[in-house]
């Protein structure tokens, strides 16, 4: 959960407004399509983010991939 407001949320909102991310050392998230592996790498070990079970951070990372790539601020995995 914290990955998300720290990396996933910067990292669309410099994208969506088309601005570098800045200097690497000040970057969080380094890089928006690191960003993006780091999250499609997790959701792709299984069912859910953390393991067997649904957990707050499923809800969360499932609203927050709906919006953005609903805006097309992600692209979609289908």
């Amino acid at each position: 959960m914290a990955y998300y407001g720290s990396s996933f949320e910067p990292a669309v909102v410099d994208r969506a407004l088309k601005r570098d991310a800045g200097p690497l050392a000040m970057v969080p998230y380094g890089d928006y399509d690191t960003m993006l592996k780091t999250v499609t790498d997790q959701l792709a070990k299984g069912p859910y983010l953390l393991g067997e079970r649904m957990t707050a951070a499923d809800v969360l990372w499932g609203t927050a991939l709906a919006w953005t790539t609903m805006f097309k601020l992600v692209p979609s995995c289908r």
